[in-house]
């Protein structure tokens, strides 16, 4: 015997809308006969839209779901419709809301911050992609309030001009409410790709700079910064050992393009005598260069967001060293260290002096790969850290990967997990 539509609408209160919404099919094509031929069955369709409309409150959405579920007419015969493309994308993109209950009200505050283009920018949403949403102009952008029932909303920023719309570059952004409401610095016309900058000396230091995409657009947006040291591995293969580069500028692309991270600039710090300034006793004086030669230039010209807490430095093997005795050294220059891979206590005194110092405010990444790639010593100092009192996941992140070996390519395939780490975005950011 079927279940009636009282039994149905019963399972709203126990969070199973979808339940309730099947239960309704059945009644209502129960009503009329089970569906026999094409017409009924676009019959029970619709009437299925009128719960999923009733209860959830999503229409259309549901008359696509519809199409998934299996009806059988009074001899037991099933008809089932195929799983396409269409259904797919429903079912991926809306499923979660039709099988959650409904959400009360809220409402998304998102302040669009682009210079001087306060009357043309716009905001385009899910709840219709064709539709403009026109802000309330402030002294350096926009600011656009929406409401819905839903947990997070897709949107994205665009601008009016001559020639039409053009659209911030990227996938579509997820928004979620916050009681601040949240920050957005789009570009536009930039492309979704850094840019690497010329090779500059201080001092006989050479170092190259990626700047983010849109940075040379949106002047209103600042950055955290990354000193990277071996800075001829990082982007360009025809400087990089035996030809293969970390490919930074690639993964921060991918990760701007998925605002997975705040907007980085990067500082790619380039060798010159590694056994004289990434060992000790020569690399406290070099991490000192770093923190008041180097970064007051940075600071003087570009855009950053300058402290400690905005300010990080990696590397590998050597390299990593020379992170962890800048942040363990300089923490009022540098106040995040990713150390990838390194030796640590065969050409420093780290290990002596993290167990005896002062613990400074720091938040440090540690990995390496196994067998033979510093697994040891890592774990090791990892050990030390915690002892000292640093909190795994707040302060202090280790990994390890089995079969990653020494090399430019495997510190380049996992830094990322390192710089959405240290750049995650801020509950306001978008």
């Amino acid at each position: 015997m079927l279940p009636d539509l009282a039994q149905g609408e019963a399972c709203v209160g126990k969070k199973a809308p979808f339940v309730s919404l099947f239960f309704e099919l059945q009644h209502r094509t129960r009503l009329s006969g089970l569906p026999r031929d094409d017409q009924d069955i676009g019959a029970a369709k619709a009437g299925f839209a009128v719960a999923a409309d009733k209860v959830c409150g999503f229409h259309i959405e549901a008359l696509l779901l519809a199409d998934l579920l299996e009806v059988r007419d009074r001899d037991q015969d099933r008809r089932r419709y195929p799983l396409d493309l269409t259904h797919r994308r429903c079912l991926f993109r809306l499923g979660p809301r039709l099988f959650s209950p409904r959400m009360p009200m809220s409402r998304y505050q998102i302040r669009v911050h682009y210079p001087a283009a306060a009357d043309r920018l716009v905001l385009r949403t899910e709840l219709d992609w064709d539709h403009d949403l026109v802000g309330t102009p402030t002294a350096d952008g926009a600011s656009f309030t929406v409401e819905s029932s839903q947990p997070w909303l897709y949107f994205k920023a665009a601008i009016r001009t001559a020639t039409g719309l053009v659209w911030q570059p990227g996938f579509n952004r997820v928004a979620e409410p916050h009681p601040e409401g949240r920050d957005l610095y789009p570009s536009f016309f930039s492309g979704m790709d850094g840019r690497i900058t010329k090779l500059r000396a201080i001092d006989g230091v050479r170092f190259r700079l990626y700047l983010p995409p849109g940075y040379d657009e949106n002047s209103l947006k600042r950055y955290p910064v990354l000193y990277m040291h071996d800075g001829s591995n990082l982007f360009l293969p025809e400087e990089a050992f035996m030809g293969q580069s970390w490919e930074v500028d690639d993964t921060l692309n991918t990760l701007n393009a998925l605002a997975a991270i705040d907007q980085v600039i990067v500082v790619a710090i380039y060798a010159n005598d590694r056994m004289q300034d990434y060992t000790a006793p020569g690399y406290i004086p070099f991490a000192s260069w770093c923190a008041d030669v180097l970064r007051p230039w940075v600071d003087n010209n570009c855009r950053t967001l300058t402290g400690p807490k905005n300010t990080a430095v990696m590397g590998s093997s050597l390299g990593g060293v020379l992170a962890m005795q800048s942040v363990w050294g300089r923490p009022d220059a540098f106040g995040m260290a990713g150390c990838l891979s390194s030796t640590f206590g065969v050409f420093d005194d780290l290990f002596e002096r993290v167990a005896t110092d002062p613990v400074p405010n720091l938040r440090i990444y540690l990995d390496s790969g196994w067998p033979n790639d510093n697994f040891e010593r890592n774990v090791a100092m990892r050990d030390l850290l915690l002892r000292r009192g640093l909190e795994p996941g707040k302060q202090l992140q280790y990994f390890v990967f089995p079969g990653a070996a020494h090399r430019e390519s495997a510190w380049g395939t996992r830094v990322h997990i390192a710089f959405q780490w240290f750049f995650s975005r801020s509950p306001k950011g978008l």
